[in-house]
């Protein structure tokens, strides 16, 4: 279990880029990120939470990554990537693969297009890269989905 505590003021509410320390047991074989998330950044042993460009391509990879649907609260959240993984990939089905990539991509409300988008299949891995047109201005994205437990 990791403890969270801020340096400026404890029982304070985080702000994105305020600074604080992850107290707790190291996890071997794990780095600082994994065991405290993708949207923060580590530096040494104070982290700050991300925001801007990074920020936005955690959250779209986050959201190509969970299932549509798998979120109760949220059922319009998330993408059909998974179901494209074990099955035979002809064109059509490659370029439906594309369309639902570049949808998702779109449901973030900070994308506004998408302005190039290449989805390659590897085996049970569906690798993705973009440049987007957003609120930050041209985003570069990369990303992959891959099968769990294949």
């Amino acid at each position: 279990m990791l403890t969270v505590a801020t340096i400026p003021s404890p029982g304070s509410l985080l702000q994105t880029g305020d600074p604080f320390v992850v107290a707790g047991a190291s996890t071997p074989g794990v780095g600082p990120a994994d065991r405290v998330g993708r949207d923060l950044d580590p530096a040494g042993q104070v982290h700050v939470l991300v925001s801007g460009a990074q920020n936005l391509q955690n959250a779209l990879l986050r959201r190509l990554q969970c299932p549509l649907g798998y979120l109760p609260q949220h059922p319009d959240y998330g993408s059909r990537v998974y179901s494209y993984l074990g099955t035979a990939l002809d064109l059509p089905t490659v370029l439906s693969l594309r369309d639902e990539v570049g949808r998702t991509l779109l449901a973030d409300p900070r994308v506004l297009g998408v302005e190039t988008l290449t989805v390659d299949v590897d085996m049970d891995v569906v690798v993705v890269s973009a440049t987007l047109d957003t609120v930050l201005g041209s985003v570069n994205f990369s990303g992959s989905v891959a099968q769990v437990g294949g």
